[in-house]
């Protein structure tokens, strides 16, 4: 197999007009993508629970007798 340009470069990278671009996928890992998705359902249960408790103070406040 012969190397194509510059032989000192990865195979990931390629220079087009003077600019060396980076063609490598991103490094992430399984672990990251679970640890994101985990912070992301933490973040949905906060924001429901905060839904929640406003319609319930809101349906306090439109069964209040005293308004």
């Amino acid at each position: 197999m012969k190397l194509k340009g510059n032989p000192n470069y990865d195979h990931d990278y390629t220079v087009e007009n003077g600019r060396l671009i980076n063609n490598a996928p991103d490094l992430t890992t399984g672990l990251w993508k679970m640890a994101q998705g985990r912070k992301a359902l933490k973040k949905a249960e906060k924001i429901n629970t905060i839904v929640e408790a406003n319609e319930i103070s809101r349906m306090r406040i439109d069964m209040d007798p005293d308004k």
